[in-house]
């Protein structure tokens, strides 16, 4: 049975770099899951990363413009309500993205 997951972006990144839930991957910024596992207790674990690129001339110091890369690993109850967020990254050294394989 496959399972609908919610969002699991932090409120505090939503807030800090004034993040546009409703904007689309052409207009800079968009949400990856990578991977998804469950333990034998039925708790979900997902791999997921949240990136922001704006080309150089539109970045600034202005953490509500400057680019960033998230990498995300969210635990899910069962029932699938985020229980724990584990959060990595920040704003993107020289405004280039970086995958979870390394700078892209």
């Amino acid at each position: 049975m496959a399972a609908l997951l919610p969002l699991a972006l932090p409120a505090a990144v939503v807030g800090e770099h004034r993040v546009d839930l409703t904007a689309k991957p052409a207009e800079g910024w968009a949400f990856t899951t990578y991977d998804v596992t469950a333990n034998a207790a039925g708790e979900i674990y997902a791999l997921c990363g949240a990136v922001r690129y704006r080309p150089q001339a539109v970045a600034s110091s202005d953490p509500c413009r400057l680019n960033f890369t998230y990498h995300l690993i969210t635990r899910f109850a069962p029932e699938g309500t985020p229980t724990a967020t584990a959060l990595l990254g920040g704003p993107a050294p020289g405004n280039a993205p970086v995958s979870p394989r390394g700078r892209t």
